[in-house]
């Protein structure tokens, strides 16, 4: 008995085989789009047997022959469907052993309604139309699935004994699996080549949004004093300020800070010369410009500040006392930096007016001083920001 079945799955197998080729190769047509110059090939669907017919695929080879040919064009369709980013409507399961050796028309009708069901979609759907790589691509899949039932056997085949027949099997399932490992690289390949394309244009879309604000930053860069006298040779120094700006932590913006720095520079009276140090503090107004003029990666803001100073200058290497000043300042800065890094250095220009409580004074020893006669003395400045804290702002 189990030899009679062996015989029996041996001779299915080869008429289905031998069969689907030729009728599998009738199944696509060639339409050209008009728009596109496409070549388009979809699936025709074989009419399902008809009652007078039916009788036919009570026996095993008609009825696998049958089934096997709606399974190939269900699963081509859900396959190109399923790689389009759409939903396949229907899934395709694989045939069962105990499907392929029980006949049952029922089988054959519901992957009869499957088939039709994916060609409605991928019709509908418009999907053979969508991608001119998808075309290619399934173009491929035809190819490689009729290599695959393209696969043929020596009619000998029924008259091999039972081992050489494994051997010949074996060597087909190989073959089928090669296949469909390619098939399978090729849907991979398609699918990663969308997801990296949609993922670099959502990175450099992410990339432009992103800001990343300096609230803690310190600045550097060279200082120049004025003191309005024809007789003061005021030489450029240097400039140190440190910025804190908490209004992102609080949920504020970016629309004040607080601010304390150093200046220092050089001042010759009469070829004496005095190292002076300003010491300065307050609060900045910011008007952020960037909000009013769109950039991508660059911020741009202007600053108001008000606060106060403490200066003193002393002569090196001499006995001459030193000299104190102190009042309160008006400054004007004006920075850019880029926001499009996690590391936004930019640089910054500033004018500052200093307004002195008292008259600067620098003695000169033996009783002569020398007075500026003026409260007002001013400096300006440029240089470097360098972030020590930042935050990622919307």
């Amino acid at each position: 008995m189990i030899k009679i079945f062996n015989v029996l799955i041996i001779l299915t197998f080869a008429l289905t085989v031998l069969v689907l080729p030729p009728a599998y190769g009738q199944q696509s047509q060639a339409v050209e789009i008009d728009s596109a110059k496409y070549e388009v090939f979809f699936l025709d669907v074989p009419s399902l047997p008809t009652k007078s017919e039916k009788e036919l695929y009570e026996e095993q080879a008609p009825y696998v022959m049958k089934l096997m040919e709606y399974y190939s064009i269900a699963s081509g369709l859900e396959t190109i469907i399923r790689v389009s980013g759409s939903k396949p409507v229907e899934k395709v399961p694989v045939p069962s052993a105990e499907t392929l050796t029980e006949p049952d028309f029922k089988v054959i009708t519901t992957y009869y309604k499957i088939c039709t069901n994916l060609k409605k979609q991928v019709e509908s759907e418009n999907i053979l139309y969508k991608d001119k790589k998808l075309l290619d691509f399934y173009r491929t899949i035809e190819r490689l699935k009729k290599e695959n039932f393209n696969l043929k056997y020596d009619n000998k085949m029924l008259s091999m004994d039972n081992n050489l027949f494994k051997s010949k099997f074996n060597n087909l399932f190989d073959k089928l699996t090669e296949t469909n490992k390619k098939i399978d690289s090729l849907e991979m390949r398609y699918i990663n080549e969308v997801v990296n394309k949609n993922l670099n244009s959502l990175s450099q879309t992410v990339d432009f949004k992103l800001r990343y604000y300096p609230v803690l930053q310190i600045k550097t860069g060279i200082n120049q004093a004025l003191f309005f006298s024809n007789t003061l040779d005021e030489r450029a120094g240097y400039n140190a300020q440190l910025n804190f700006v908490p209004g992102p932590l609080w949920g504020l913006g970016e629309y004040f800070d607080v601010f304390g720095g150093i200046n220092g520079y050089n001042v010759y009276v009469n070829n004496v010369k005095f190292n002076a140090d300003v010491y300065n503090y307050g609060l900045d107004l910011i008007v952020p410009i960037s909000k009013f003029i769109e950039m991508k990666r660059f911020n741009l803001d202007f600053k108001i500040g008000l606060g106060f100073f403490n200066a003193n200058a002393k002569a090196p290497n001499s006995t001459l006392a030193n000299s104190e000043w102190y009042g309160q300042m008006m400054r004007f800065e004006f920075n850019v930096y880029n926001t499009g890094y996690n590391f936004p250095v930019g640089i910054y220009a500033y004018y500052t007016f200093y307004y002195n409580n008292n008259n600067i004074v620098f003695p000169m020893g033996g009783g002569i001083n020398y007075s500026l006669n003026t409260n007002w003395s001013g400096a300006f400045g440029a240089g470097l920001t360098f972030p020590l804290w930042n935050v990622l702002m919307k």
